[in-house]
């Protein structure tokens, strides 16, 4: 007769090491989780996105109207919204009235109603950035003294995908693209008397720790008798933002943007903003 085998009984010692190792495995697990539910992670904005092309109202015509293109990009992709031509007298749609508020301070003067939301950067060690367009709208369009970092990341990852996506329907979005109302790397001084006399024998430094600071390449003398010099940067900022700081000199009477581009009518241009 064959021996039946018998399983011994089992004990409570039998289940201690895998209980123990199935709680170890779980509470890392936990943990891990845990960590990387609190990591903190960079907030990426639902951004708009106004695409303006310049248009006259008729032929011959030199007063320009405006054709608009909407899109609204977040994590998931950007998508197009809606288009708006200012030749007709209707009411725009909901979003064209967040277009105009940001149009008519940008028209005025650049940067004159920031989005402020971005913060106020102040780094000179982020400028000049690869993307020039991105660069410029970032600056112009938050009012920064320098281009926010985070603002340049996103419109330099939306305003590539908006073209590459909607190209080939909206041929527009290749030709239209950011254009500033004021040059980003020249400022006007008016020095005092006596200060513009050191200049001219090569004496004055009242200005030396900031040109290093800015990154300064070359200073253009005024025309004429008049004390004015233009100071030209390598890098890009908000020139009336940089005139400020400039005109806390002491030996400097003003300063303001050093140049700006002049238009027959608004150009064509794009606007972007955080929708909150």
């Amino acid at each position: 007769m064959k021996r039946r085998c018998e399983m011994p009984p089992l004990s409570l010692h039998h289940f201690r090491l895998p209980a123990f190792l199935a709680l170890a495995v779980a509470a890392a697990l936990w943990a891990s989780c845990a960590e990387r539910c609190t990591e903190p992670k960079p907030e990426r904005p639902r951004m708009g996105y106004a695409f303006r092309e310049a248009v006259n109202y008729c032929h011959g015509c030199d007063y320009c109207y405006f054709l608009y293109w909407y899109f609204e990009c977040d994590e998931c992709g950007c998508h197009y919204r809606g288009h708006f031509d200012s030749r007709d007298m209707n009411t725009g749609p909901d979003w064209f009235g967040r277009v105009t508020q940001i149009e008519r301070c940008y028209t005025i003067w650049a940067g004159y109603c920031p989005d402020t939301s971005w913060g106020y950067f102040t780094d000179p060690s982020h400028t000049p950035r690869e993307n020039e367009e991105a660069e410029e709208a970032a600056l112009w369009l938050s009012g920064s003294l320098v281009a926010p970092p985070q603002f340049y990341d996103v419109l330099c990852e939306d305003l590539p995908r908006i073209r590459a996506e909607f190209r080939a329907t909206i041929p527009q979005v290749d030709s239209v693209a950011f254009q500033p109302r004021l040059v980003s790397n020249n400022v006007a001084l008016w020095l005092t008397a006596d200060a513009y006399q050191q200049y001219l024998q090569g004496e004055y430094h009242d200005w030396d720790s900031l040109n290093t600071r800015f990154g300064l390449t070359r200073i253009q003398p005024g025309y004429g008798d008049y004390a004015v010099v233009h100071l030209i940067f390598a890098g890009r900022y908000n020139t009336p933002e940089l005139a400020n700081v400039y005109k806390k000199l002491s030996t400097v009477g003003d300063a303001w943007p050093g140049d700006g581009w002049s238009f027959l009518c608004d150009p064509s241009t794009i606007f972007a903003w955080r929708i909150q």
